[in-house]
């Protein structure tokens, strides 16, 4: 299928065609009442393509990244703020920058003023999630390369947040993807451990005060929200008309005694 681009002639005797342009693809058409072009989303006859993102680099070093940890750790305990870094890579090898910036608990403004040539970032959100903010999607819309987010100050997977951006699109990564030592290995464990877990479900459990059985409620769900089957609410009766009996009895005790 010939694509065509804006300014091409279209020969007359192509009904229909394609155009690549700046704003994506076209589609041009044409009959004995109109000639018209109109942005299409799908070209018919192609393979569908997928999204992606290969790291090509080697995998940053720990130390490299520890570095960048201790670094936003010492601006958080003088200044109770967020920190950030600029990433770069040159000559084969991770480096660290340290912009001008200034700094809040909610956000951070820098400027590359030395003209650092960089591939990406590290900034801190501590005390907080790690998951990227309105703003930080909005600052790295433009910024290709790898965004790291960190709510702690230990390299930990668990704290830590890692994000491709290529012209807008955002690709969330697994840390140990980027940085060395940061990887999730699955580690096996015995199955008898795990047989000796279970939730209690075939125990006693109680409801507002009334117990029961999996033989008297019904389960509606997984979160345990139960109802009263009939045979309960017979034993609920039973149990207000022994605590009723209970009651009256002992007034009638402290009655006879003088105590009442």
């Amino acid at each position: 299928m010939k694509m065509y681009q804006p300014g091409d002639e279209i020969p007359p005797s192509e009904p229909f065609a394609f155009i690549t342009a700046s704003g994506g693809h076209y589609l041009f058409k044409r009959n004995s009442i109109f000639e018209a072009c109109v942005r299409t989303d799908q070209l018919p006859g192609l393979e569908e393509q997928k999204e992606f993102f290969h790291l090509k680099t080697p995998l940053m070093p720990l130390i490299l990244f520890r570095q960048a940890l201790a670094f936003m750790e010492a601006v958080y305990e003088k200044h109770r703020s967020e920190a950030m870094l600029l990433l770069t890579f040159d000559d084969g090898q991770w480096g660290l920058h340290v912009p001008k910036q200034t700094v809040s608990r909610a956000g951070i403004k820098y400027e590359n003023n030395e003209h650092c040539r960089a591939v990406g970032s590290i900034h801190s959100h501590p005390d907080m999630h790690h998951h990227p903010s309105a703003t930080d999607e909005h600052d790295e819309c433009d910024f290709d390369g790898i965004h790291l987010i960190v709510s702690s100050f230990d390299p930990a997977p668990s704290s830590t947040a890692c994000f491709a951006v290529v012209n807008g699109k955002r690709f969330e990564l697994d840390p140990g993807v980027v940085i060395e030592g940061m990887g999730r290995e699955k580690i096996d464990i015995p199955a008898e451990w795990l047989s000796k877990v279970s939730t209690g479900e075939d125990k006693q459990r109680y409801t507002r005060g009334y117990p029961y059985d999996n033989g008297i409620f019904d389960r509606l769900g997984a979160d345990d929200v139960v109802r009263p089957t009939e045979e309960a609410i017979d034993y609920m009766e039973e149990l207000k008309e022994m605590d009723a009996l209970e009651a009256e009895t002992e007034r009638e005790y402290l009655k006879e005694r003088g105590l009442a």
